[in-house]
């Protein structure tokens, strides 16, 4: 949640809140540094909620992680925190550079990290518990729009936006795709069912109109 500004500004902050499954008021848990602004005023990819933002995992241990950045984006910071408590873990830092793309994995012990890049495409995995991050190069792509993990946290499912429209690819641990989907419009935030057998995203469809006005004076 952030605040409302005056002249379309970026508030420099909010807070992470929590809305009772049973009705009530928001509950407000821990502050949080930055905007999630992508896009112009009114862009319904505006507010994708990746940075900053947070996932949880789908165990029972009900892991989730915020994600901040510092730089431009260029650093990002991932806390691990408790969503009953708001409790906070230890934080760990990964290098990125800009439009970033991150998802946590079922299991809640890693997270992958992508950026759009116009020579190439690198899925970034980091430790939630600390530790060196290690980079999967993926082959024969460019310009990645998203990351999330498939079911069982063995592989990856990646979009490729691009003014052709956009490319669903499923991408190994060695960096291998394929191609399993594509849209004359751009697709984000892919996501995958528990069992494995289903995925869902979203879409941005828009439309453009011309219209001739003759005999103007």
């Amino acid at each position: 949640s952030w605040p409302r500004m005056l002249n379309d500004a970026q508030p420099a902050s909010g807070r992470l809140m929590r809305l009772p499954v049973a009705g009530g008021p928001a509950e407000s848990i821990f502050d949080v540094s930055g905007y999630a602004n992508w896009g112009p005023p009114g862009d319904v990819t505006r507010n994708l909620g990746d940075v900053p933002g947070f996932r949880c995992n789908s165990s029972r241990a009900g892991v989730c992680v915020m994600a901040e950045a510092k730089d431009g984006n260029k650093k990002l910071t991932f806390t691990a925190f408790d969503p009953g408590t708001g409790k906070k873990g230890k934080s760990i830092s990964a290098e990125s550079a800009d439009e970033p793309s991150w998802a946590l994995s079922p299991d809640g012990t890693q997270i992958a990290l992508t950026w759009f890049a116009t020579h190439g495409a690198t899925i970034r995995i980091v430790p939630v518990a600390g530790g060196a991050p290690h980079d999967i190069a993926v082959k024969n792509l460019i310009q990645l729009a998203g990351v999330s993990w498939a079911a069982d946290g063995k592989s990856f499912f990646v979009i490729r936006n691009s003014a052709r429209g956009s490319r669903l690819m499923h991408v190994d641990m060695n960096g291998s795709s394929q191609e399993i989907g594509k849209a004359v419009w751009d697709i984000f935030q892919v996501s995958a069912s528990p069992d494995g057998k289903s995925l869902a995203y979203g879409a941005v469809n828009s439309n453009s109109n011309v219209w001739m006005i003759p005999n103007l004076p």
